[in-house]
């Protein structure tokens, strides 16, 4: 186990290495991907990922960026205006973040299913809501290679 004062990361070969005390922030690398030049529609991911839609209309909404996050303080550091977010948060926190930071969807993955409440507040702030019963990696990964295909 590592102290609270201590980070890991894993090597090239998934290997756990320890990196000493956390200093800030500034020392991690960036690992933030520009988008890749092509694009898909929010149908065309409908379809990939077999989801359902729970909120949006818009289905030929085109999506350029995909993340993949469970922490929304990452979601606001470092999403983009226009991404598609996979998560499986479903919180109404996850709508209003995405609302926030003017995402192009949310996408719930491990069939988890939004309340009530959290598609209320999609079709509020008119932010497209999925859900799938694939991984988060088996979709991201998914989305990737269909991004990368065009």
């Amino acid at each position: 186990m590592h102290g609270p004062d201590e980070r890991a990361s894993f090597g090239l070969l998934g290997e756990i290495q320890q990196r000493g005390p956390v200093a800030d922030v500034s020392e991690m690398p960036d690992r933030r991907v520009e988008p890749v030049s092509a694009c898909l529609t929010l149908d065309e991911v409908r379809e990939l990922l077999d989801a359902d839609v729970c909120a949006g209309t818009d289905l030929s909404l085109r999506i350029e960026r995909v993340g993949a996050a469970d922490l929304m303080s990452d979601v606001l550091a470092f999403g983009r205006p226009g991404m598609l977010l996979l998560t499986g948060l479903n919180t109404s926190h996850t709508v209003r973040t995405a609302a926030v930071a003017d995402l192009a969807g949310i996408v719930l993955v491990r069939g988890k299913q939004p309340s009530d409440e959290m598609v209320a507040l999609a079709r509020q702030h008119s932010v497209p809501l999925l859900t799938t019963r694939l991984t988060m990696f088996e979709a991201a990964g998914r989305l990737y290679v269909a991004l990368k295909a065009r």
